[in-house]
Order: C-alpha cells, then structure tokens, then sequence
C-alpha cells in the first residue's frame, strides 16, 4: 500500500480548477467506515485498495540483509 497525499483537512489549499466536492467526499468516506464498523475489517474498500492482501516482493532481498554489508549497492557521486 502507498500512502500519499495526506494532509489535514483544514490544510486543504485549493486552486481555481479544483472540482473536488469536499462534502460528498466526507460523506462517502463517512458511509463507507460505518459499513465497515458495522460488517467488519476491509468488507468495504477502494478499488485502488485492490482485493487481494499486500504482500511485500521480497525478489531483491539480500539473504544475510542484517550481517553482511558486502551485497549493499554502493552509489559514488561526483
């Protein structure tokens, strides 16, 4: 899961080409945590949230990750 664009709600700076409807938002989002209050955990989800559970790539993981340095990627700038 990424999370991005979290910000308060008073924090909230618009521009003249914002469409969003602030309050049909709210209340969406309101009707949707009462339906998973009332139903359980994840009954009720995004579509960017997708169905299946998050499972970390571990493809690039380094087999000894936390006792040898030697297979960490070296980056030099100039």
């Amino acid at each position: 899961m990424i999370l991005s664009d979290i910000r308060s709600k008073r924090g909230i700076q618009r521009d003249t080409f914002d469409t969003t409807d602030r309050e049909k938002h709210d209340r969406l989002m309101a009707a949707v945590n009462a339906l998973n209050s009332a139903y359980g955990r994840h009954r009720i989800v995004t579509a960017a949230e997708g169905f299946e559970p998050f499972k970390m790539n571990r493809g690039h993981l380094s087999r000894r990750f936390t006792t040898d340095r030697e297979p960490i990627i070296r980056v030099k700038s100039e």
